[in-house]
């Protein structure tokens, strides 16, 4: 009987190991299909935060990337400013496809905030960024890469006082060809195809302001930049299609403008003087 229950106490424990390799398999293996998927999300970690950094007008804060393909990251880089400028160097930000029913998809997504420093003003802000193609083979426009930048602009606070958020949507445009590359019509049938791209948008902050209605004397002083850099390479049977990008300048400040306070102090200053300069001699003084 002693003997009956231990041979029987073996048994419920190799099946309880065995249950429980079982499971950890079925997990790992769900594991390896979401990754191959390339799924975003949790698994692949949180967001990198670049925390932030002080211009010579401005400040950008909480800039931070992300990924919307589940790629590895970082795909921006850290970013360097200078003067009133960010920009960044992208390590491996890049779509690849080969052979029959190639397809790549990499997409990386960057926000961050500008915040002006006290007595100036936000005018106007530029995007740039620039990459190159190569589509090798003989084949149609079924091999083609392309590029796409797309996102919204908030302005959260004007003159230095918080406002309801406006909020618009931004687009780069590409050239040439759009940002879209076919091996049949932008490569004419030869066997390669390479180009150099760029992409770029101004953004006028006032005018923004003026077609919401909001009333504002110099200008935002904090605006929040959200903006998804999407790249794609297809192929086809005996033919190779690469994109890749090299720089992106996220935002480059043209103009400071003083704040109201500033520029009245400085108008009524030289008001006082030129009307000094200006004002007769009375006839009863002595000379």
């Amino acid at each position: 009987m002693i003997v009956a229950k231990s041979v029987l106490g073996c048994r419920c424990a190799r099946s309880i190991l065995i249950s429980a390799a079982a499971r950890s398999f079925t997990f790992l293996l769900a594991f390896l299909a979401a990754d191959l998927c390339g799924l975003p999300d949790a698994a692949f970690g949180a967001p990198i935060s670049y925390g932030s950094h002080t211009g010579t007008s401005v400040n950008y804060v909480n800039v931070t990337e992300d990924t919307t393909t589940g790629d590895n990251r970082p795909l921006f880089g850290p970013p360097t400013v200078t003067g009133n400028s960010i920009d960044f160097n992208p390590t491996g930000f890049d779509a690849e496809a080969s052979g029959a029913g190639g397809s790549d998809n990499t997409g990386g997504r960057i926000t961050f905030s500008v915040q002006a420093h006290p007595g100036n003003a936000i005018s106007s802000i530029q995007f740039s960024e620039a990459g190159d193609t190569t589509l090798s083979g003989v084949g149609t426009d079924a091999t083609s890469t392309a590029v796409t930048a797309d996102g919204t602009i908030t302005i959260n606070a004007v003159d230095g006082a918080a406002i309801t958020p406006v909020t618009r949507p931004i687009s780069l445009t590409f050239s040439p060809s759009g940002g879209t590359y076919g091996l049949a019509t932008d490569g004419g049938g030869l066997p390669i195809f390479h180009t150099q791209w760029t992409g770029s948008l101004s953004v006028n902050l006032p005018a923004i302001l003026t077609s919401a209605g909001v009333p504002f004397v110099a200008g935002p002083t904090n605006v929040s930049v959200d903006l998804v850099n999407l790249m794609t390479a297809r192929s086809q049977a005996g033919t190779d299609a690469l994109i890749n990008k090299h720089d992106f300048g996220g935002l480059s400040i043209t103009a400071i403008i003083p704040e109201p306070a500033s520029g009245l102090l400085l108008a009524v200053g030289l008001g006082g003087v030129l009307l000094t300069c200006r004002r007769p001699k009375s006839p009863n003084l002595p000379e």
